[in-house]
C-alpha cells in the first residue's frame, strides 16, 4: 500500500511541477492542447493506481468534507449536458478534462494526507510558478524566441493572459515559504521569486492579472486583521516579509536596470497603456480615427449578447462546450458585436461565470459557485484562531489563489485552458485534507468492494484509459495536418490544403476546422461537387458556421444551382445582416437573372458595410444607369475611381456618362482622354477620339 501511495505522491507532483511547461512547437494548438493531454494522460496514470489500491485492500475510504458531493454534483450535471447538447464532441472535450482535474482532487483529498505530500505538491506548484515567470520576464526581456508565442511574453502558454491566469494563482503561496523557511537566504530567495512574479504580471499587461494580484492582496490583508486577535499572530512575522521585500525591491530593480537599460522605459510605456488600449479600425471623415477598445467594449458587447442566450435557455442551458456553437445566432441579439465575422469568430464569453450559465444553465452555475463558496466555508474554519499557524497561512495562500482564479474568471476563461483548473482542483484538494483532519477528526466514509464487482470495474477503467489515450494521440496527430493545411490554405496551395485536411480529419473526424478548409480547397480547384459535400459535413456539426455557409453558397453559386445560392447566402444574412460579401454575390445573381431592383438593394446594402469595395461600386454604377439615374450613376463611379484611380471601365463609364447624358464636357473630355491613354487600341478609344477631334474643331471655328 505504501508503495502505491508513493507512486500517487509523486506522480501528482511530477504533473504539477511539469504540466505548466508541455508544448509541442509542431501543432496548431501547440500550448493548450499537449497541456491538456498531458494532465489526462496522468489523471488516467492516479485513477488507475487508485483502483489497484481499492482492489487489493478491498474497499475504498473516502474523507469527509463538504466539498465532495459538490464536485460530483457539479461533475454528474456537465454530464447529462452532453445529452441535450447540440455538439456533443465539443461538449466532451471540456468535459473530460474537467473529469481528469477532478481525479486529481480526490486523489489529493483522499489518498495523500501526509505533510510531506501536501509539502510536495505546493512546492511543486510553487517551482512551476517561478519557472514561467522567469521565463516570461526573460522573453520580454532578453526576447527569446524558442518558446513559440501567440501574444508574448507567454512563457510556454502561447498567450501572456493564460500564463497570468496561472501566476496570478501561484503568487500568493509564496510567502509560505519565506515566513517558514529555516535560512535566511531561502527567504531572499523567496522575495526575489515574489519581485519576479509581480514583474511578470506587470510586463505582460494584462490588466485582469493586476486586478487578480490586487483583490488576493486585499484578501490576505483582511484575513491577517482577522488572524491579528490570535495569540500567535501571523502579523508580526509579515512586517519582516514586508521589510525584506523593500529592501530586496531596491537592489532587485537596480540590477534589473544594469542588465537591461531599456526596463525603464517599457514600464513608462506600459504604465501609458495600463487604462488606454485602443485599436484602429477605420479612418472617419475630416481625419478622426475610429477605435474601439478590445478590452471593454468587446467583452461587454460579447456578455450581454450571451445574457440573451440565457433568457432563452436559463435552467438547462445549450450543452457544455456548445457556447461557439450557438453564440454566431446572438452575436447581435442586444448589441452588434463588431469583431465577429468569417475572419473572427471567438469560442468563449470572456467570463466562465456568464459562460458556465449559457452551457449548463442556472443550475450548472450554482454548483459552479458552489465549489468556491464550500471552498471559503472550509477556509474560514480553517483560519480559526486555535488552528496551527502554518495551517492558517497556507489557508490563506491558497484561498488568495483561488480568489485570484475568481478574478480571472471574471474577464477571461481559465475553467477553459489546462493548467488553471488543475491548480484550483489542487487547491481544493489541499482544503480538503486539511479539513478533514482538523475539523472532521479524520471522519471517513467506507465503500467496501466486493471481489465481483471489482475486477469488472478495473477492466472498464482500463478499457476506458485506452480509448481516451489512443483519442489523444490521434488528436495531436490531426492538430499537427490541421496547422499545416491552415498554412497551406493561406498561400492558396489548393492541392496541399486538400491533403493535409483530410489527412486531419482522418485522424480526428469530430473536428471540423480542416474539414471546412478542405471545402473551400475543393471549390477553389473546381471540384464543386466534392466541395458542396465536404461543407454540408460541417454545417452538419455546426450548423451556424458562417464561413462554411458561405463557402457552399459560392459553391452552389459556381456550380449553377443559384436558388440554392441564394437560399445559404439568406441563411448567412439571418446570422450576420451586415455581411457585404454576401450581399454582393446576391447582387450578381439577381442581376444576371434580370432583377434590377433586388440587385440594387442588395448592391447598395453591401455600400453600407464596406464602402471601399469598388467592385460593389461598379455594380451600382452600372444598375443605376439602366435606371437613368446617371448622376447618381457617375457618383458611383467617381468612387471607383477614388480606391482605383487606374480602373479603366470607370473612366470609360464616366467618359459617356458625362460627355451623352449630363452634358459636362470638361470632364468627359478628362476622362476620354484618360481611357485612350490606357487602352489606346480600344475600339471606344477610336469613338472618344472622334468625339475629342470635333472638339477641337468645334473650338478652332470659334
Amino acid at each position: 500500500m505504501v508503495r502505491l501511495e508513493n507512486m500517487m505522491g509523486h506522480t501528482t507532483c511530477l504533473l504539477l511541477l511539469v504540466a505548466p511547461f508541455v508544448f509541442i512547437s509542431s501543432l496548431f494548438d501547440f500550448a493548450n492542447l499537449p497541456q491538456t493531454i498531458f494532465i489526462q494522460s496522468i489523471a488516467v496514470l492516479l485513477l488507475s493506481t487508485w483502483c489497484i489500491k481499492a482492489v487489493i485492500k478491498g474497499r475504498i475510504k473516502l474523507s469527509y468534507n463538504p466539498i465532495n458531493l459538490v464536485v460530483l454534483a457539479f461533475l454528474f450535471w456537465s454530464f447529462a449536458s452532453l445529452f441535450w447538447a447540440r455538439n456533443r464532441y465539443e461538449a466532451f472535450l471540456p468535459f473530460i478534462h474537467l473529469v481528469a482535474c477532478s481525479l486529481v482532487f480526490f486523489v489529493i483529498s483522499n489518498n495523500l494526507k501526509k505533510d510531506k505530500w501536501i509539502i510536495g505538491i505546493l512546492a511543486a506548484v510553487l517551482a512551476a510558478g517561478t519557472g514561467v515567470a522567469l521565463l516570461g520576464c526573460a522573453q520580454h526581456i532578453f526576447k527569446i524566441h524558442w518558446v513559440p508565442q501567440a501574444f508574448p511574453p507567454a512563457a510556454t502558454f502561447g498567450n501572456r493572459n493564460v500564463a497570468s491566469q496561472f501566476v496570478s494563482m501561484v503568487l500568493p503561496l509564496l510567502p509560505v515559504i519565506f515566513f517558514y523557511a529555516p535560512k535566511r537566504y531561502l527567504r531572499l530567495l523567496t522575495a526575489f521569486v515574489t519581485l519576479t512574479f509581480l514583474l511578470y504580471l506587470f510586463l505582460a499587461e494584462t490588466r485582469a492579472g493586476w486586478v487578480a494580484c490586487i483583490a488576493s492582496v486585499f484578501f490576505v490583508v483582511i484575513a491577517m486583521m482577522r488572524d491579528a486577535r490570535a495569540k500567535d499572530s501571523l502579523v508580526r512575522i509579515s512586517r519582516k516579509f514586508i521589510g525584506a521585500m523593500v529592501i530586496l525591491a531596491i537592489a532587485f530593480f537596480a540590477v534589473s536596470v544594469l542588465v537591461y537599460p531599456g526596463l525603464f522605459r517599457s514600464f513608462v510605456d506600459i504604465s501609458k497603456r495600463a487604462f488606454r488600449h485602443e485599436v484602429i479600425i477605420g479612418e472617419a471623415q475630416k481625419g478622426r480615427k475610429v477605435v474601439y477598445d478590445d478590452t471593454k467594449e468587446v467583452r461587454f458587447t460579447i456578455w450581454r449578447n450571451s445574457l440573451e442566450m440565457i433568457k432563452d435557455r436559463p435552467v438547462w442551458g445549450f450543452g457544455m462546450g456548445n457556447f461557439n456553437v450557438f453564440y454566431p445566432i446572438y452575436h447581435q441579439r442586444a448589441i452588434k458585436d463588431k469583431i465577429f465575422g468569417e475572419e473572427l469568430q471567438l469560442r468563449s464569453a470572456h467570463n466562465d461565470f456568464i459562460q458556465t450559465t449559457v452551457e449548463l444553465g442556472l443550475v450548472g452555475l450554482v454548483m459552479f459557485l458552489g465549489l468556491f463558496v464550500a471552498a471559503f466555508v472550509m477556509a474560514y474554519r480553517l483560519t480559526a484562531h486555535h488552528q496551527p499557524p502554518k495551517i492558517r497561512l497556507v489557508v490563506i495562500g491558497m484561498a488568495a489563489g483561488i480568489i485570484a482564479f475568481l478574478v480571472q474568471a471574471m474577464f477571461s476563461f481559465p475553467m477553459e485552458r489546462a493548467i488553471p483548473p488543475l491548480i484550483l482542483f489542487t487547491y481544493l484538494g489541499v482544503l480538503a485534507v486539511f479539513y478533514n483532519r482538523l475539523v472532521a477528526n479524520n471522519r471517513t466514509h467506507t465503500v467496501k468492494i466486493a471481489t465481483g464487482i471489482s475486477i469488472p470495474v478495473c477492466a472498464t477503467v482500463l478499457a476506458a484509459s485506452f480509448v481516451l489515450i489512443s483519442f489523444n494521440v490521434n488528436y495531436i496527430s490531426g492538430d499537427r495536418y490541421y496547422r499545416a493545411t491552415m498554412e497551406m490554405e493561406q498561400i492558396g496551395a489548393w492541392p496541399e490544403v486538400i491533403t493535409a485536411g483530410l489527412k486531419s480529419y482522418g485522424f480526428n473526424p469530430h473536428q471540423m476546422n480542416a474539414l471546412s478548409s478542405v471545402g473551400r480547397a475543393y471549390i477553389a480547384s473546381d471540384e464543386v461537387h466534392k466541395g458542396i459535400q465536404t461543407l454540408e459535413k460541417v454545417l452538419a456539426a455546426y450548423p451556424y458556421n458562417i464561413n462554411a455557409m458561405v463557402n457552399l453558397g459560392v459553391a452552389y453559386h459556381k456550380e449553377g444551382d443559384e436558388e440554392k445560392a441564394l437560399e445559404t447566402f439568406k441563411r448567412v444574412l439571418e446570422i450576420k445582416p451586415d455581411y457585404p460579401k454576401v450581399l454582393a454575390n446576391m447582387g450578381k445573381i439577381y442581376m444576371r437573372h434580370g432583377d434590377g431592383e433586388n440587385a440594387l438593394r442588395c448592391f447598395t446594402k453591401a455600400a453600407e458595410y464596406d464602402n471601399e469595395n469598388i467592385l460593389v461600386h461598379i455594380n451600382l454604377g452600372f444598375l443605376k444607369f439602366k435606371k437613368g439615374k446617371y448622376i447618381e450613376a457617375a457618383r458611383e463611379y467617381e468612387l471607383v475611381l477614388k480606391y482605383d484611380p487606374e480602373m479603366v471601365f470607370a473612366h470609360k463609364s464616366l467618359g459617356m456618362i458625362y460627355h451623352k447624358y449630363l452634358k459636362q464636357h470638361d470632364k468627359a473630355f478628362y476622362h476620354m482622354q484618360k481611357y485612350i491613354e490606357m487602352k489606346p487600341e480600344d475600339r471606344a478609344s477610336e469613338q472618344f477620339r472622334r468625339i475629342l477631334a470635333a472638339r477641337k474643331l468645334n473650338r478652332d471655328r470659334l
